[in-house]
C-alpha cells in the first residue's frame, strides 16, 4: 500500500505537469498570432498610404492643370495686350489722312501735283520758301479734293500770302466751273471728266494745280505745265 502511495502522486504530479507545459506552449502560440496580425495590419495601412499617394498623384495633376490653365489665361491675356499694343498698318506706313478743310473763302490757291514728295510738306527749299505740293487730288460728285500744301492769293498776280501745312482742301464745284489746261499751245478747255483723268494721270508730274474761288464756288480750275 506504501507502493501505491508513493506512485499516485508521481502519477498525479505528472498530470499536473502536463497540463503545465500545455500551459506554456499556448502563450507561444498566442505570440505568434498577435505578430501575423500586427504584420497584416501594416500591410493594409501600407495600402492605404498607397491609395493615398495614387489619390495625391491625381490631385497634383489636377492642380498643375489649374496651373496650365492660369498661365494660358495670362498668355492669352498678354497676346490681347500686345495685340491692342501693335501699331496699326497707318501708324507704320504714315498713310494718314490729313485734317479736312473746306475751302469756301474768295480768292486764289495753288500748288503742283508732286505724289512721291508729300514728306516735302512744311519744309523749305534753298531760299527758305515753303514747297507747295498736292500729292493727291480728284473730284467726286460735286467737290473737287486737293491732299497736301497749298498757297493762297487774293487774286491771280499776287504773291502768295499764306502756304497751308498738309490739309485735305475741299472745294465745290458746280455746272458753271470752268476746266481748263495750259501746255504750250494755248489754254485748252475741259470737260469735268477729262480734267478729273488728267489730275490722276499727272498726279507727280509737277504741273501747276490752281482754283479760283467766288462765292464759296469754284469758278475755274486749272492745270498748266
Amino acid at each position: 500500500m506504501k507502493k501505491m502511495r508513493r506512485i499516485v502522486p508521481l502519477v498525479l504530479c505528472m498530470a499536473v505537469l502536463i497540463p503545465a507545459c500545455g500551459r506554456t506552449e499556448e502563450p507561444a502560440t498566442a505570440v505568434t498570432e498577435p505578430v501575423e496580425v500586427v504584420l497584416d495590419s501594416q500591410q493594409v495601412v501600407t495600402g492605404e498610404q498607397g491609395e493615398k499617394t495614387e489619390t495625391s498623384g491625381e490631385e497634383t495633376g489636377e492642380a498643375a492643370a489649374v496651373e496650365e490653365g492660369a498661365t494660358d489665361t495670362t498668355d492669352t491675356a498678354g497676346s490681347a495686350e500686345q495685340t491692342a499694343d501693335t501699331p496699326t498698318t497707318e501708324e507704320t506706313t504714315g498713310d494718314t489722312s490729313a485734317p479736312v478743310e473746306y475751302e469756301t473763302g474768295d480768292g486764289v490757291m495753288g500748288s503742283f501735283l508732286l505724289s512721291s514728295d508729300r514728306n516735302l510738306i512744311d519744309t523749305t527749299n534753298e531760299y527758305g520758301v515753303f514747297y507747295r505740293v498736292v500729292y493727291k487730288a480728284s473730284i467726286e460728285g460735286d467737290e473737287l479734293i486737293a491732299c497736301g500744301s497749298m498757297d493762297y492769293r487774293n487774286s491771280k498776280d499776287q504773291d502768295p500770302i499764306t502756304i497751308s501745312s498738309d490739309l485735305t482742301h475741299i472745294f465745290k464745284v458746280d455746272e458753271n466751273t470752268v476746266y481748263q489746261k495750259q501746255g504750250e499751245a494755248e489754254l485748252e478747255k475741259l470737260s469735268k471728266e477729262d480734267f478729273a483723268d488728267l489730275l490722276e494721270s499727272r498726279k507727280d508730274s509737277g504741273m501747276y494745280f490752281e482754283v479760283e474761288i467766288s462765292d464759296g464756288v469754284v469758278t475755274t480750275a486749272l492745270l498748266s505745265l
